[in-house]
């Protein structure tokens, strides 16, 4: 009776050390976080030194959530923290600013996905980074980084994403909305998605995903080449839902924004729908002839 005892008592100590060591990895982050620890920062980044490597999972990740947005950290704390456990490293990789561009590249290369994803999620992305995860990263985290508009992309990272992810209508779809693309990128982009073709009497245009469509549509309109002739072909072909891709290359608005006003019951909704995208009145009534609208 009495060893059980004693193994309870023990376990309870264990339980409150491990409870304490939380708590205390907390309030070490929130100190130096908050930028306030004056005269005592050098003693709290000892305590946080060793707590970046105690053996409890919990207890790294305690110290890693609160220091995220704690823009000055010692170096070795956060190398230690951005090579920990995945639960432990991706919260503040995602969100650190303390991290240097050359540990993020050193992540990138040794690291697996989730912590790639993380990175490629990051408010602002350095040229050097994104180059990096364009030519390093799984697909996953380039989807993720060719969705951050805080990313800084050149024409090395286009190139290294359209040499990797080939016929990847997600990936080159949102490239295409990038304000940052430039003009010989752009180009590069239309060779592999392809441009709207035109009708033709005796063949059918190929009946391509409407995803592609769109990212067709868009690049079209990027390039200056979305004409009223083009628009007509897309609407003789695909009907009513070419001409709702065509609205939303035009205006960059949601499919169920457009659809809402283009099949609204009030005329004036279209009306106004048509003159936002500059139509020409004969385009205008050449898709109200074919669509019956």
């Amino acid at each position: 009776m009495n060893a059980l005892s004693d193994f309870s008592d023990t376990m309870n100590f264990l339980d409150e050390s491990r409870i304490e060591r939380v708590v205390l990895a907390k309030r070490v982050g929130q100190l130096l976080a908050s930028g306030d620890a004056g005269s005592e920062t050098a003693m709290l980044e000892t305590v946080a030194r060793n707590l970046c490597h105690d053996d409890m999972d919990l207890v790294r990740g305690a110290l890693s959530f609160e220091l995220r947005h704690c823009d000055v950290i010692a170096d070795d704390v956060v190398k230690a923290i951005v090579f920990d456990e995945e639960d432990v490293a991706v919260p503040f990789l995602q969100n650190s600013q303390a991290v240097s561009d050359d540990l993020l590249l050193d992540v990138i290369k040794a690291k697996p996905a989730p912590f790639q994803i993380a990175i490629a999620r990051r408010i602002m992305i350095s040229e050097a980074v994104t180059n990096c995860l364009s030519e390093e990263a799984v697909e996953r985290a380039v989807q993720s980084l060719v969705r951050n508009p805080g990313a800084v992309f050149s024409d090395q990272a286009c190139d290294a994403v359209l040499k990797r992810f080939p016929g990847q209508s997600l990936i080159l779809g949102d490239m295409v909305q990038r304000d940052d693309i430039s003009r010989k990128s752009l180009e590069k982009l239309g060779e592999q998605i392809g441009m709207p073709q035109a009708a033709k009497k005796d063949e059918g245009v190929p009946d391509v995903p409407f995803a592609v469509l769109l990212a067709q549509l868009r690049l079209a309109h990027r390039l200056g080449d979305l004409g009223s002739r083009k628009i007509m072909d897309v609407v003789e072909v695909r009907g009513k839902e070419g001409l709702e891709a065509v609205l939303m290359a035009i205006l960059d608005r949601p499919r169920n924004k457009i659809t809402k006003l283009l099949y609204s019951d009030a005329q004036n909704a279209r009306t106004e729908l048509f003159r936002r995208a500059k139509f020409k009145p004969e385009l205008t009534r050449h898709i109200a002839e074919k669509l019956d609208l």
